[in-house]
Order: C-alpha cells, then sequence, then structure tokens
C-alpha cells in the first residue's frame, strides 16, 4: 500500500480511538451528575448526537473512498512502462527509418528506389508519433493522475490529522460537569470543518482526473501522421 494511503488509514484509527475516549468521558460525567442538574445531562445528550449526525456523514465518506484510494504506486510504474517499454523503443527505431540512413539509393535506383524512399518520410513521422504523441501522452496523463491521487490522501491526512486535535480539546473540555456539555459540539465542529475540507479537496481530484483523461483523450485521437486512421504505406505505389 502507498505510504501516503497507509497513513491517511492510521490516523483514521486514531480519531476513532478518540471518538471513543469521548464517548467514555462524557459517559463519565453523566454517571457523576447530582439530581438536579439534569438539564446538564440534556445538553450532553443533544450533542452527543450532533455529533453522531456529523460522524455518519463523514464514515459515509471514508467508507466511499478509503475502501477503493487509488494507487499512486500502481500509476507510476504503468507510466514508466509505457515510456520505457514503448516509447523508448519506438525511439530508437524511428532513428533508423531515415533516408540517409537507408540504403536504398546506394544499392538500388530506379522507380521503384525513388517510391520507396518517398514513403519514408511518413513512416518517421508515424513512428515519432507514437513516441511524441501516444506514448508522452499516456506517460504526462498518468503521471499527473498519480499526482492529483497524493496530493488529495495529503490533504485528507493533514485534515484528519486536525480534526484530533479538536477531539483533544473535546475531551478536555469534560473535565468538569459544567464544561462537559460543550465537548460534543467541539468535536461535532472539528467533523464539519473535516467534512467540508474533504469536499473541496474531492472537486479538486474529480477536476484533475478529468483534466488527465483530456490529456490521454487528446493526444490518443491526434491521427496526424496516420492518413486515413490507419499507418502510412510501406511504398507510395
Amino acid at each position: 500500500m502507498d505510504p501516503v494511503i497507509e497513513k491517511a488509514r492510521e490516523l483514521i484509527q486514531q480519531l476513532q480511538e478518540k471518538i471513543q475516549s469521548l464517548e467514555d468521558k462524557l459517559n463519565w460525567v453523566l454517571s457523576k451528575i447530582p439530581w438536579g442538574l439534569g438539564w446538564i445531562a440534556d445538553r450532553i445528550h443533544d450533542g452527543w448526537n450532533h455529533l453522531t449526525g456529523r460522524l455518519d456523514e463523514f464514515w459515509a465518506w471514508v467508507d466511499e473512498n478509503l475502501n477503493n484510494p487509488g494507487s499512486p504506486g500502481a500509476l507510476s510504474e504503468t507510466a514508466q512502462a509505457w515510456n520505457n517499454r514503448v516509447g523508448g523503443p519506438v525511439s530508437s527505431q524511428s532513428g533508423l527509418v531515415d533516408a540517409g540512413r537507408l540504403m536504398a539509393d546506394d544499392r538500388w535506383s530506379g522507380t521503384a528506389a525513388d517510391a520507396y524512399r518517398q514513403a519514408v518520410t511518413p513512416q518517421k513521422a508515424a513512428m515519432d508519433k507514437i513516441k511524441s504523441s501516444f506514448c508522452e501522452g499516456v506517460f504526462q496523463a498518468l503521471d499527473k493522475m498519480q499526482t492529483s491521487i497524493i496530493i488529495f490522501w495529503t490533504a485528507f491526512a493533514a485534515g484528519v490529522a486536525a480534526c484530533i486535535v479538536g477531539f483533544i480539546g473535546a475531551i478536555a473540555s469534560t473535565a468538569s460537569i459544567f464544561g462537559a456539555p460543550a465537548g460534543p459540539f467541539i468535536a461535532a465542529g472539528a467533523v464539519l470543518v473535516l467534512v467540508a475540507a474533504l469536499g473541496g479537496a474531492m472537486l479538486k481530484l474529480t477536476a484533475d482526473i478529468n483534466s488527465s483523461k483530456g490529456i490521454l483523450s487528446g493526444k490518443l485521437n491526434d491521427l496526424s501522421a496516420f492518413p486515413g486512421g490507419g499507418w502510412p504505406k510501406a511504398t507510395g505505389l
């Protein structure tokens, strides 16, 4: 698993522990509330219900996205494979398909030789297009996508870390009976900020993915070196 995604999972575990700690603290406070201060218990229950509503929204987001986090490593490997296994060999072969390096004009003459030489340029152009457009386009799109995924999960980790800090503050407020009702509301505020931040991060990731798809589509649809959508004829006849 990619380190940035592993870190996100670790922070989720830490957040779950803070949620449990807050619940335990509030239950302890509820057990200590004396007769005549029932309104404090009511306030704590209201705050907890508010918090669980916010958390339900957050956990739904986590279930949808953390179980399908993407794989920056796999995207990077695929991009490199296209560049090294396809782009590199095609580039080297393109250098061989050159009128100056062919022996047609040295050992062969006549109409057929002239036609063959004339076909060299479009053949070379087609090979160059595979390297410059197709392979580099795939590399660029995949590289952009894997970078965007890393940025997204880095932002997610930062948001969860900030939320954990909010829960620490919420837990601290439960040190007294009169301060306890504020705890779940403080925690709910931290979760609300986190969910809003994740929404913005998801919008950016979606835009980056669409941009990558646009790059890939544009490159693969560039058939300027392929007359009629096919490979150039090997002869001019």
